[in-house]
């Protein structure tokens, strides 16, 4: 068990207690998010007023965020919803902060990797007992019962928001880092793998489903274990998801059926098409954060080539690269593709060239796979509660690409 020191920790006015919350907060929602967020964002700039050398040392931190800013305050004044957009720009700046309150503590606060991620990690397996727990006994831990909507789906703690399934694919291997720095190996990691599998399919998110199963095969791939133990882990698990979908009519209409049936047109073509006429409409810089909600109803997107058309609108486009087009145009999608291919790349290259910390490094790419490959369903770039996970993820990378860098010296 480790020991918080409450006298050494105080020279960083116990930032790192408030930062252990965040993954907490996740599962109780979006107002203990923010209010979460709030706590550790003005201790952080308590600390910055005290230390003014903790600024100059993230300078280059704060110089992309005074950038992006600009191009924010562009965006909102061509915004087609003014209201909106600011209200989203102010949450895109508090989870800027929050990243730099996590990488602050990642690099500065002896430990604190090892405690997240432990918390991370207890946390999603709590979630994977909570949503097995609930198919077994109809009722999780808390009471919630199994929503019929949409087919049988399990959503644990969560309650009526469907998104255990979620939660479990965005963490699981931010959480696995936990397991490599204690030293237990990557059996335990492939073992836990498979079960995190059966639970995120039996919660009825297909696009959970298919992501993390993804990246369960990459990691499968280039993990550090001979290849018969590989082949049998993989083998093992793949078996277990076809005989888990075979035997479930629920959950055979839901992963095969009706994808087949609705494969070449449906909901999300129309959302997708709107996005991209909007995208035409305000190529630039793009209609306003947040605005598509807004903009999607305009009777000239009525003629997209979908019979969904009437479906068109929804809060967000399902999938993060169209809304960073059509809701910030070229200037905004030209700014996060680039810093996608530097985290890609990056990852490439520490993966081969440093092989004394090439787990870690697979580990990152398999989260970063889950949070960006654009071939996917997703919720809000820009939103609060699916928002969170990228930046959790750009703490880490950044923090371990320091890492490398410092230890390369």
């Amino acid at each position: 068990m480790m020991y918080y020191n409450f006298e050494k920790h105080k020279e960083f006015l116990y930032l790192d207690l408030f930062v252990y919350l965040i993954p907490i907060s996740i599962i109780l929602g979006n107002l203990i998010i923010n209010i979460v967020s709030a706590a550790c964002i003005f201790i952080y700039f308590l600390l910055i007023y005290k230390r003014k050398i903790i600024y100059n040392n993230y300078k280059n931190y704060f110089f992309v965020l005074y950038s992006i800013t600009a191009f924010l305050l562009l965006n909102l004044i061509f915004s087609k919803n003014f209201q909106l957009s600011f209200v989203s720009i102010l949450g895109f700046l508090r989870y800027y902060f929050l990243f730099l309150v996590i990488l602050f503590c990642l690099n500065e606060i002896e430990n604190f990797e090892k405690v997240f991620t432990k918390i991370v990690f207890v946390l999603v397996l709590f979630v994977i007992f909570d949503v097995l727990f609930q198919h077994f006994f109809l009722k999780d831990i808390f009471g919630y019962e199994i929503n019929s909507s949409h087919g049988r789906r399990l959503s644990g703690p969560f309650g009526d928001e469907k998104v255990a399934g979620a939660f479990i694919s965005k963490l699981f291997f931010l959480a696995s880092l936990y397991i490599y720095k204690i030293n237990k190996g990557i059996k335990i990691i492939l073992t836990i793998i498979i079960l995190s599998a059966v639970t995120i399919i039996l919660s009825n998110e297909r696009s959970s489903s298919i992501i993390f199963l993804t990246a369960g095969f990459v990691f499968f791939i280039f993990c550090n274990m001979q290849f018969l133990k590989k082949s049998i882990l993989f083998l093992l698990t793949l078996s277990s998801v076809l005989f888990l979908v075979n035997s479930s009519a629920n959950l055979k209409s839901h992963f095969i059926e009706v994808p087949l049936k609705h494969f070449q047109d449906n909901h999300y073509r129309a959302h997708y098409l709107t996005s991209y006429e909007i995208f035409k409409d305000h190529k630039l810089i793009g209609s306003g954060i947040k605005t598509f909600r807004h903009v999607c109803g305009d009777k000239k997107y009525e003629n997209i080539k979908t019979k969904y058309v009437s479906n068109r609108c929804a809060t967000h486009t399902h999938n993060i690269y169209l809304e960073i087009l059509s809701e910030t145009g070229i200037i905004g999608i030209t700014i996060f593709t680039i810093l996608n291919f530097y985290v890609l790349i990056s990852l490439i290259k520490d993966y081969f060239k440093k092989k004394f910390l090439n787990e870690i490094t697979l580990l990152l790419f398999c989260n970063f796979f889950i949070l960006f490959w654009p071939l996917q369903t997703t919720g809000s770039f820009f939103s609060t509660w699916n928002g969170i996970f990228y930046w959790i993820f750009l703490s880490f990378f950044f923090h371990f690409k320091n890492k490398l860098a410092s230890e390369s010296i």
